[in-house]
């Protein structure tokens, strides 16, 4: 089977760089994800963008990148711009020079089934970092990457490498309706557990994280109540019957048993990392339909809406978080937030466990020395 082309696997997000620390990225796969999240804001966008180039809702067909440019861009970082990078090479060169980690599946899983069984886009990747040992964050839905050929590939370059596993729910029968073509929530778990029991640096992003109840609940029981973090959901819990089927909190414990079973090198060095869901009007209509929810009855708990998109307002948001936050502390598991819009980066920063490294990798991984801002520093003195 033969395949298109993908020439701009390698990406500087500039957008992202004012916030994101790995804002440097990677996608082998172009144009499609056959995960099909119902929720996916890339997914939206390349759909209205009419870069999706989609064959069938099953398999997407995407464009693959090419393995031997990317191999030659990370072993030797040549003077000439490569053909599988995207942007100015005279801003990319010195970030890859200065080993800034580069974030594996910013906007396409690049381990999704289907793909990598035609073209192993992704398997190639991780040998290349390897011979290059070079510092990568791999962010992923899928349980390929705990099989023992992707393992080996990783084995030799484990210290430079923080794997995170997106989670969206406990449920495998919702999360069989939100991702239909990603493995289901306990494969993922499996997944993990392995990697920790290997020694290998990983995280857990709840994200997207959804509400449980409508906008404003948590923040009117606040003020009724004077209550906070979990007993503010413990008495949510007691006092509401109109909730979403998504998240609950048993996610975090499943996540912390895994996390102190880590072996004495890695112990107490995983993270779980949340942030907070952003639902385009496209998406509304795809989670409303997994969900066999009507999209009125789904609008109905959210109460913001800028432009196209429903989000949820950060007085609330930040009872989600704090919530979480206590949880991930009392099973002593680091907590991390991944900020949804520019308004809310720098609003929820305290509840950081590194308040310089929203992903907690930096210094805590080995080869994770550098964040974008202190390369950016080093080009422009």
């Amino acid at each position: 089977m033969s395949f298109s082309s993908y020439g701009s696997a390698l990406k500087l997000q500039v957008k992202e760089a004012q916030r994101c620390s790995y804002p440097l990225r990677i996608d082998v796969y172009g144009g499609g994800c056959d995960h099909n999240c119902s929720y996916c804001y890339a997914r939206a966008q390349m759909i209205v963008g009419s870069w999706n180039n989609s064959r069938n809702l099953r398999h997407p067909f995407p464009s693959v990148a090419d393995k031997n440019c990317l191999r030659e861009l990370m072993t030797k970082i040549p003077d000439k711009k490569p053909e599988c990078v995207s942007g100015s090479w005279r801003k990319l060169r010195p970030l890859l020079f200065a080993k800034l980690p580069i974030r594996i599946g910013a906007v396409t899983d690049c381990f999704q089934r289907y793909m990598e069984t035609k073209a192993h886009a992704g398997l190639d990747l991780l040998k290349t970092l390897s011979e290059a040992k070079y510092p990568a964050q791999i962010v992923t839905k899928s349980d390929l990457i705990a099989q023992e050929e992707y393992v080996d590939a990783m084995r030799p370059n484990r210290d430079n490498l923080l794997i995170q596993f997106s989670i969206t729910t406990t449920s495998d029968r919702i999360s069989s309706r939100l991702e239909p073509g990603a493995p289901v929530s306990s494969r993922r778990l499996i997944a993990l557990t392995r990697l920790v029991r290997e020694g290998f640096y990983t995280g857990v992003r709840v994200n997207p994280l959804f509400p449980i109840y409508p906008d404003g609940t948590l923040a009117k029981l606040h003020t009724r109540w004077g209550l906070r973090g979990e007993a503010l959901f413990e008495k949510a819990r007691a006092t509401n019957s109109s909730a979403l089927p998504i998240f609950n909190m048993e996610l975090i414990d499943e996540v912390s048993k895994i996390f102190n079973g880590a072996p004495e090198s890695t112990l107490g060095k995983h993270t779980l990392v949340a942030g907070f869901v952003r639902l385009p009007f496209a998406t509304i209509r795809w989670v409303s339909e997994a969900l066999g929810w009507s999209g009125d009855q789904l609008k109905s708990f959210f109460h913001k809406r800028v432009k196209n998109c429903y989000y949820y307002s950060p007085e609330e948001i930040r009872h989600y978080y704090e919530a979480i936050r206590d949880r991930c502390k009392r099973n002593h598991v680091s907590f991390s937030i991944c900020y949804d819009n520019d308004e809310n980066y720098e609003r929820f920063r305290d509840m950081w466990t590194n308040t310089k490294d929203c992903c907690n990798a930096l210094r805590v991984v080995p080869g994770f020395q550098k964040v974008y801002k202190d390369c950016y520093r080093q080009t422009t003195s």
